[in-house]
Protein backbone atom coordinates (compact mmCIF):
# COMPACT_ATOMS: atom_id res chain seq x y z
CA UNK A 1 0.00 0.00 0.00
CA UNK A 2 1.37 3.43 -0.94
CA UNK A 3 1.92 6.04 1.73
CA UNK A 4 1.42 9.38 0.02
CA UNK A 5 2.47 11.25 3.16
CA UNK A 6 6.04 9.97 2.93
CA UNK A 7 6.45 9.82 -0.85
CA UNK A 8 7.90 12.68 -2.81
CA UNK A 9 5.01 14.05 -4.79
CA UNK A 10 5.74 16.51 -7.55
CA UNK A 11 3.75 19.67 -7.04
CA UNK A 12 2.28 21.15 -10.20
CA UNK A 13 3.82 24.37 -11.46
CA UNK A 14 1.90 27.39 -10.16
CA UNK A 15 -0.14 29.40 -12.61
CA UNK A 16 -1.03 33.09 -12.43
CA UNK A 17 -4.66 32.15 -11.86
CA UNK A 18 -3.71 29.89 -8.98
CA UNK A 19 -1.67 32.67 -7.38
CA UNK A 20 -4.56 35.13 -7.72
CA UNK A 21 -6.83 32.56 -6.09
CA UNK A 22 -4.50 31.83 -3.16
CA UNK A 23 -3.98 35.54 -2.50
CA UNK A 24 -7.74 36.10 -2.51
CA UNK A 25 -8.29 33.16 -0.17
CA UNK A 26 -5.49 34.31 2.18
CA UNK A 27 -7.54 37.46 2.71
CA UNK A 28 -10.76 35.49 3.12
CA UNK A 29 -12.41 37.24 0.17
CA UNK A 30 -14.98 35.86 -2.19
CA UNK A 31 -14.57 36.63 -5.88
CA UNK A 32 -17.17 39.40 -5.56
CA UNK A 33 -15.16 40.96 -2.72
CA UNK A 34 -11.94 40.88 -4.74
CA UNK A 35 -13.74 42.59 -7.63
CA UNK A 36 -14.99 45.24 -5.21
CA UNK A 37 -11.52 45.79 -3.74
CA UNK A 38 -10.05 46.17 -7.23
CA UNK A 39 -12.69 48.78 -8.00
CA UNK A 40 -12.37 50.70 -4.72
CA UNK A 41 -8.63 50.58 -4.12
CA UNK A 42 -7.21 49.74 -7.55
CA UNK A 43 -9.44 51.82 -9.79
CA UNK A 44 -10.08 48.78 -12.00
CA UNK A 45 -13.59 47.67 -12.91
CA UNK A 46 -14.05 43.90 -13.17
CA UNK A 47 -16.89 41.70 -12.02
CA UNK A 48 -16.76 38.41 -10.15
CA UNK A 49 -17.18 36.36 -13.33
CA UNK A 50 -13.99 37.90 -14.70
CA UNK A 51 -12.18 36.99 -11.46
CA UNK A 52 -13.33 33.41 -12.01
CA UNK A 53 -11.92 33.47 -15.54
CA UNK A 54 -8.60 34.85 -14.24
CA UNK A 55 -8.37 32.16 -11.57
CA UNK A 56 -9.10 29.38 -14.06
CA UNK A 57 -6.47 30.80 -16.45
CA UNK A 58 -9.07 31.15 -19.21
CA UNK A 59 -8.45 34.90 -19.47
CA UNK A 60 -5.37 36.92 -18.53
CA UNK A 61 -5.90 40.27 -16.79
CA UNK A 62 -5.08 43.47 -18.64
CA UNK A 63 -1.91 45.32 -17.71
CA UNK A 64 -3.64 47.79 -15.36
CA UNK A 65 -5.48 44.92 -13.67
CA UNK A 66 -2.21 43.04 -13.09
CA UNK A 67 -0.72 46.15 -11.53
CA UNK A 68 -3.78 46.66 -9.32
CA UNK A 69 -3.77 43.00 -8.21
CA UNK A 70 -0.08 43.08 -7.28
CA UNK A 71 -0.52 46.34 -5.35
CA UNK A 72 -3.69 45.11 -3.62
CA UNK A 73 -2.04 41.85 -2.54
CA UNK A 74 1.30 43.49 -1.69
CA UNK A 75 3.30 41.10 -3.88
CA UNK A 76 5.62 41.56 -6.81
CA UNK A 77 4.05 41.59 -10.24
CA UNK A 78 6.66 39.07 -11.42
CA UNK A 79 5.69 36.65 -8.63
CA UNK A 80 1.98 37.03 -9.33
CA UNK A 81 2.55 36.33 -13.05
CA UNK A 82 4.80 33.32 -12.21
CA UNK A 83 7.93 34.94 -13.61
CA UNK A 84 9.66 34.80 -10.22
CA UNK A 85 9.57 32.86 -6.99
CA UNK A 86 10.19 36.01 -4.96
CA UNK A 87 6.82 36.92 -3.51
CA UNK A 88 7.80 40.24 -1.98
CA UNK A 89 11.21 41.66 -2.93
CA UNK A 90 11.15 44.37 -0.23
CA UNK A 91 10.68 41.81 2.55
CA UNK A 92 13.36 39.56 1.11
CA UNK A 93 15.81 42.47 0.85
CA UNK A 94 15.08 43.48 4.45
CA UNK A 95 15.74 39.92 5.63
CA UNK A 96 19.17 39.99 3.98
CA UNK A 97 20.21 43.02 6.08
CA UNK A 98 21.67 44.95 3.16
CA UNK A 99 22.74 48.54 3.82
CA UNK A 100 19.92 51.02 3.17
CA UNK A 101 21.63 52.53 0.10
CA UNK A 102 21.80 49.09 -1.54
CA UNK A 103 18.12 48.46 -0.75
CA UNK A 104 17.23 51.87 -2.26
CA UNK A 105 19.07 51.00 -5.47
CA UNK A 106 17.38 47.57 -5.60
CA UNK A 107 13.95 49.19 -5.23
CA UNK A 108 14.74 51.59 -8.07
CA UNK A 109 15.93 48.73 -10.26
CA UNK A 110 12.66 46.83 -9.83
CA UNK A 111 10.82 49.68 -11.56
CA UNK A 112 13.08 49.54 -14.62
CA UNK A 113 12.18 47.22 -17.52
CA UNK A 114 14.20 43.98 -17.47
CA UNK A 115 16.17 44.72 -20.68
CA UNK A 116 17.44 47.97 -19.23
CA UNK A 117 18.17 46.28 -15.89
CA UNK A 118 20.43 43.81 -17.70
CA UNK A 119 22.25 46.69 -19.38
CA UNK A 120 22.67 48.51 -16.05
CA UNK A 121 24.02 45.31 -14.47
CA UNK A 122 26.48 45.02 -17.33
CA UNK A 123 27.72 48.57 -16.62
CA UNK A 124 28.03 47.73 -12.91
CA UNK A 125 30.08 44.64 -13.84
CA UNK A 126 32.39 46.79 -15.98
CA UNK A 127 32.79 49.35 -13.18
CA UNK A 128 33.49 46.61 -10.66
CA UNK A 129 36.20 45.16 -12.90
CA UNK A 130 37.79 48.60 -13.38
CA UNK A 131 37.77 49.17 -9.61
CA UNK A 132 39.36 45.75 -9.06
CA UNK A 133 42.09 46.48 -11.63
CA UNK A 134 42.76 49.93 -10.14
CA UNK A 135 43.02 48.54 -6.62
CA UNK A 136 45.32 45.74 -7.79
CA UNK A 137 47.66 48.20 -9.50
CA UNK A 138 47.65 50.47 -6.43
CA UNK A 139 48.53 47.55 -4.18
CA UNK A 140 51.29 46.48 -6.55
CA UNK A 141 52.78 50.02 -6.52
CA UNK A 142 52.67 50.05 -2.71
CA UNK A 143 54.28 46.61 -2.58
CA UNK A 144 57.14 47.79 -4.83
CA UNK A 145 57.66 50.88 -2.63
CA UNK A 146 57.73 48.70 0.47
CA UNK A 147 60.42 46.54 -1.13
CA UNK A 148 62.74 49.53 -1.74
CA UNK A 149 61.88 51.47 1.42
CA UNK A 150 62.38 49.17 4.42
CA UNK A 151 60.53 51.45 6.85
CA UNK A 152 57.61 52.14 4.46
CA UNK A 153 54.95 50.29 6.46
CA UNK A 154 56.05 51.82 9.77
CA UNK A 155 56.37 55.34 8.32
CA UNK A 156 53.07 55.36 6.39
CA UNK A 157 50.97 53.07 8.59
CA UNK A 158 50.05 51.09 5.46
CA UNK A 159 50.17 47.33 6.06
CA UNK A 160 50.52 45.37 2.84
CA UNK A 161 49.09 41.86 3.00
CA UNK A 162 48.26 39.26 0.39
Amino acid sequence: MRNILTEDVAMPEPTPGYRIRIMRKERGWKQEELAGQLSQRGGVEVDHSMISLYESNKVQPKSDTWDALAALFGVSLDWLRCRSEIRNPDQQLAALNFPEDIVAVARKLTDIPSGWRREICSYVDELTEEIRKTRASQIERLRRRAEVEPDFEKRTGVKITN
